[in-house]
């Protein structure tokens, strides 16, 4: 077998050239850093995948040798019962790692400083204690009088009582020569806390106030502030109304009392913030060849990218703005899915990976995972200059926005318009996890039961044996979807059952009309029966998006 030209996926890591602007934005902040007296935070505000990795690693190689760089990963030590103990031993770790270079003087003095933070360690975890409940549940306990105890010598009044102030003493101590050795600055980068649950990054950010009355220390934190405010609502339920929907009244203006309440919780906290601007559309090019460069792509590879995905990439900004880490996950949904099935038509799979990808057109992309086949004539006839020919599909799509109906009939879509049979490409997709499977097959459930009742009302004179076989469909779909879905499934519709139970009135035998003595009365008999489950099949449908815009939220703008 020749060899073929290497395939990447592009790593979701943060960019060692950043673009953008980001080199200018990290040279001004390490600036800051390097010139102003310490025991001050920076924040670094933005959403999910906007680039505060990126941009908190460029500060970091800007600041130079004199600053022991400690990089601190939040989420991977959110199981901890105490997070100030990780914290604390990442720093001693970072000291040890900034000596290894000096001479063995220096080494010795900043050695020694390390080990008084391993014993402040020391002391903070001799007052855990694990406590094993229920199977598998785990209960922690704190000793604080143990802890005081390991860091100061038990019994002497002149001692600290509070195991904060025992560590404060004990730290600062640690920390006073490390100028004298040639250490400036102890710069902390807390990063990946929108992976924390919201509590364990508030208690993040709760550790790092021991921090700021130590000499020495700046702490640069990448923050979505959503997270902050998910937070306030989970720790502070009541006080978050009050007091902030006051301060917000008070201003006359109308803001979230948990959203003003994270804001003012967030300016006590970061004494210099920065918010990374939205990428928008026109930067694209740049940060597409910024992710090509980087990634070291094969020209085949490149060549693929530039010349069919990119007119399909430009509609995944959503008002106008770009998340690189979307456009990463983009390009590698499209890359696993050519690389499983080569015989897809790749000009099909750009354009409905394309709609799976914006979640405000997911009611479309939800309308084709339902009746692929209704979807394919309706898209014939939209393109043709039928405004509404997407209503049949959902009430929804009665009105198409601007921004689809210009994709929708530009010559990206030509292929999806023109395919025989959608069922493989959405099959494809789906199985790079844009939606749950027991979501998926509900909807083809769902669709199947549609398709029944457009061929029945398609004929001219149903028979007793077309309504038998609209009866059998219908009490099919509902068994299908009663075995698939328990309230253990998660994103059970707490409604389905309900709706479920109205198929099955609708086709038992017990409950339906007197078999009519004339052809009319069959024909009224199967119009109502026909209207009666295709009204439930909608509310069904309608159910099924609300439970998938529940599991996969929007992203934020």
């Amino acid at each position: 077998m020749p060899p073929t030209d290497p395939v990447k996926i592009l790593i979701d890591s943060p960019s060692v050239k950043p673009s953008l602007g980001f080199e200018a934005t990290a040279t001004a902040l390490a600036q800051i850093i390097r010139d102003s007296p310490p025991r001050f935070a920076v924040g670094i505000f933005g959403n999910w995948g906007s680039g505060k990795t990126t941009l908190m690693h460029e500060i970091d190689r800007k600041l130079g040798k004199t600053v022991v760089s400690v990089q601190f990963n939040a989420w991977r030590y959110e199981r901890e019962p105490q997070l100030l103990i990780p914290l604390l031993d990442t720093v001693r770790g970072a000291l040890i790692e900034w000596a290894a270079e000096k001479d063995a003087d220096t080494r010795e003095r900043v050695r020694s400083a390390a080990r008084k933070v391993g014993r402040i360690i020391r002391g903070l975890a001799a007052g855990l204690s694990g406590e094993v409940g229920l199977p598998g549940a785990v209960k922690v306990t704190y000793d604080v009088g143990k802890s005081i105890d390991t860091l100061t010598m038990s019994g002497e009044p002149e001692q600290p009582q509070s195991l904060y102030v025992a560590a404060f003493r004990e730290l600062s101590q640690a920390f006073t020569d490390l100028g004298a050795q040639g250490v400036a600055k102890i710069v902390v980068f807390v990063d990946d806390l929108d992976r924390c649950l919201p509590d364990n990054a508030l208690d993040v950010i709760e550790s790092m106030k021991l921090f700021f009355d130590l000499p020495g220390f700046v702490f640069v934190v990448g923050l979505d502030e959503e997270v902050v405010q998910r937070a306030v609502r989970t720790r502070f339920p009541e006080m978050s109304g009050r007091a902030a929907g006051t301060a917000a009244a008070s201003a006359g203006v109308a803001v979230a009392p948990e959203t003003q309440m994270a804001r003012d919780y967030l300016e006590k906290i970061f004494q210099v913030p920065y918010r990374l601007p939205p990428m928008v559309a026109g930067q694209l090019k740049d940060l597409l060849e910024a992710m090509y460069n980087e990634a070291k792509l094969s020209q085949v590879q490149l060549s693929d990218f530039r010349e069919h995905v990119a007119e399909h990439l430009q509609y995944v900004a959503v008002r106008g703005q770009i998340n690189p880490r979307e456009v990463k996950r983009f390009l590698n949904t499209y890359t696993l899915q050519t690389l499983v099935r080569p015989h897809l038509q790749r000009d099909i799979v750009l354009p409905l990976q394309t709609l799976a990808f914006r979640y405000d057109w997911r009611v479309l992309y939800d309308a084709i995972l339902t009746d692929s086949i209704l979807f394919s004539d309706a898209l014939i006839r939209y393109r043709n200059g039928d405004d509404r020919a997407f209503e049949d599909l959902s009430p929804e799509l009665g009105t198409v926005q601007d921004e689809l109906a210009t994709y929708l009939r530009s010559a990206a879509v030509d292929k999806l318009a023109g395919a025989d049979s959608l069922d493989l490409y959405v099959t494809s997709l789906e199985s790079t996890g844009r939606t749950p499977s027991w979501l998926t097959s509900a909807y083809r459930e769902i669709g199947r039961l549609r398709l029944e009742i457009r061929r029945i009302r398609a004929i001219d004179s149903p028979t007793v044996a077309d309504r038998d076989a609209l009866n059998r469909t219908a009490s099919e779909v509902a068994s299908k979807l009663e075995s698939q879905l328990s309230p253990d499934v998660p994103g059970f519709p707490a409604a389905l059952p309900a709706l479920l139970g109205e198929i099955r009135t609708i086709v038992d035998p017990a409950q339906a009309a007197p078999q009519p003595d004339s052809q009319d009365g069959l024909q009224q008999l199967i119009t109502d029966s026909l209207a009666r489950l295709d009204d439930v099949a909608t509310r069904i449908y309608r159910t099924l998006r609300i439970s998938r815009s529940a599991l996969a939220p929007a992203p934020l703008p």
